[in-house]
């Protein structure tokens, strides 16, 4: 989901993004495109097709995960005794010019973690909302509040979002009485898939 998610923009918008220039001179312009960099030339810019004007906004997340559920789980205080749950995350930089995400590896129940929004995470959170500019019917953005919002503005891209930290990927480890960090790894696909319980 990491790269649909950054693929997403550039086939709504037709618009890729293009990093010019060198040192603090360095900054992004949206690069118009026809075409998705594709073996199968997908065409960009479903929002710029009038035929698609019924389609008021396109709603993502890349966060709708077991880690979500389970984090969301931790925070609320169902913790089983010795279970530390760690996100290794990059944030959106919001400083100016900033082209280069935050990296952060954080206990879920740090103060440091929980920092980040003061509100608490929240199932919102990662949610964005892609706005239609030639929607017949554009959706309001109070309508779906502490979301990301994306929209068009004089030709660019920008968005819209209550949150100081936005998490742009993240992996959640998951770890019990100090053993190594529990994470999924890719089943050998020469092998059977293991059996499942059914209770």
């Amino acid at each position: 989901m990491v790269w649909s998610r950054e693929a997403l923009p550039t086939y709504l918008y037709s618009l890729r993004a293009d990093v010019t220039g060198d040192g603090t001179d360095r900054r992004a312009i949206g690069v118009p495109i026809s075409n998705l960099t594709d073996p199968h030339s997908i065409p960009a810019g479903l929002f710029r097709d009038p035929n698609f004007a019924h389609l008021s906004a396109v709603i993502f997340s890349n966060s709708a995960t077991l880690a979500k559920f389970n984090r969301m789980g931790f925070l609320a205080g169902w913790r089983p005794p010795g279970l530390a749950m760690i996100r290794r995350d990059i944030l959106v930089d919001r400083t100016p010019g900033a082209l280069e995400p935050i990296d952060f590896n954080l206990a879920v129940d740090s103060a440091e973690y929980q920092a980040l929004w003061p509100w608490g995470e929240a199932w919102c959170q990662e949610l964005e909302v892609f706005h239609n500019p030639l929607a017949t019917h554009p959706i309001p953005f109070d309508l779906i509040p502490g979301v990301t919002h994306w929209f068009e503005r004089d030709g660019d891209i920008e968005c819209s979002t209550i949150w100081a930290n936005s998490v742009i990927s993240s992996i959640t480890h998951l770890q019990l009485d100090g053993k190594p960090a529990v994470t999924s790894k890719p089943r050998d696909r020469r092998q059977p898939p293991a059996p499942t319980s059914t209770e």
